[in-house]
Order: C-alpha cells, then sequence, then structure tokens
C-alpha cells in the first residue's frame, strides 16, 4: 500500500518498511536503493538511530533449538542472516551410500572399512549442505518451512512472484543475526 501524497497534513503520523542496499558510503551518509529500485540519500545519524542490517551484532546468545526456532519464526519483516543446512536430496544420498560398496574393480573392503566409510557417509548427509542467506521472511509454510527472500539474488520483474524467495527448515538453523543479536544454537 502507498500513501497518498495530497492527502498528507502537518501532525499526521507515518510508519514504512523498506528493505534495500548500500550503494555507496561517504562520511557521513549513504546512498541506498530499496526493493524497488528508488534510491535515496540518507544521513549518518537517522541509519544509526533507524536502521539494522543484516552483518552487524554487538552480542552473541546461545539458544535451545526450541528458542532458536522460535525467535526466528517470531523476527517476521526484519532484515537478517540465518544460516541453516538445506534439505537432504534423496537421490545423492542413495547414490552416495551405493558408491561405498565393499567390492571395487576386485577389492574387497574389509567390514569394519565399510562400516566406517557409512556411518561417515551418513553423518554427513544427514545434515545436508550448509546455507547462509541474507533477507527476511513473513510467514510459515508447511509448519516447519518459512518462506524467505533471498536479497543477495535479483528478483525477475517479468514474474507475477518474487523469484528470490526460498525455503528454510527452521529445525536445521544454526545461528542467525537479528535486531544486532547473534543467536546461536546450543551444542
Amino acid at each position: 500500500m502507498n500513501a497518498n501524497f495530497g492527502k498528507i497534513k502537518k501532525d499526521d503520523y507515518w510508519s514504512r518498511s523498506s528493505y534495500g542496499k548500500v550503494i555507496y558510503k561517504h562520511d557521513n551518509y549513504l546512498i541506498i536503493k530499496n526493493d524497488d529500485g528508488f534510491e535515496w540519500t540518507i544521513a549518518d545519524n537517522v541509519v544509526n538511530n533507524e536502521f539494522s542490517f543484516h552483518d552487524q551484532y554487538e552480542e552473541e546468545i546461545e539458544l535451545t533449538w526450541t528458542e532458536l526456532k522460535e525467535k526466528f519464526k517470531s523476527s517476521t519483516r526484519m532484515i537478517m542472516t540465518v544460516n541453516f543446512n538445506k534439505k537432504i536430496d534423496k537421490k545423492e544420498y542413495i547414490e552416495k551410500l551405493v558408491s561405498l560398496y565393499p567390492n571395487k574393480n576386485g577389492n574387497l573392503k574389509s567390514k569394519e572399512q565399510y562400516e566406517e566409510d557409512i556411518k561417515s557417509a551418513t553423518n554427513d548427509l544427514l545434515l545436508g549442505e550448509e546455507r547462509t542467506m541474507i533477507g527476511r521472511h513473513y510467514s510459515t509454510y508447511k509448519s516447519e518451512r518459512i518462506l524467505f527472500i533471498d536479497m543477495e539474488l535479483e528478483d525477475d520483474d517479468e514474474k507475477d512472484y518474487d523469484t528470490r524467495i526460498r525455503l528454510v527448515d527452521i529445525r536445521t538453523i544454526n545461528w542467525m543475526i537479528c535486531d544486532n543479536i547473534k543467536y546461536i544454537r546450543k551444542k
């Protein structure tokens, strides 16, 4: 929703949500560009008092898995960096296990070596690939997955939806930076 400039009068109250990228940094101002492509200059005192950045934090807090999950879910419409493990690719998992077959080119592995290879591969594959994204989210999808807008990607304006949307499985979050705090999952 956009405001109607003609209806604004003295003493009206306002709010605004905007997300974007720093285009240029000077000693006491920034030139920024929002998701809609608008650029403007903003003074350092406004930045210091009203802005949050995806990678800035003043403290680290360890949270349990449940606490970190809830913190992420409740941090809607906030710029953040989130680190998580991607969903396991079933095909890749099966291929990796099959590749561990103990008889390769007539060379038979020992039972101990084969078991060690299986354990190692299983541990690696069960985690899924680690991923870090910068962006924001608005809602839950399929209860444990969150629709997340990856701000490092370019949106395809020819599509009628935001093509930067990715899924974050909140069960695999390792850490997140949000509101000047880095939240880390307790080991």
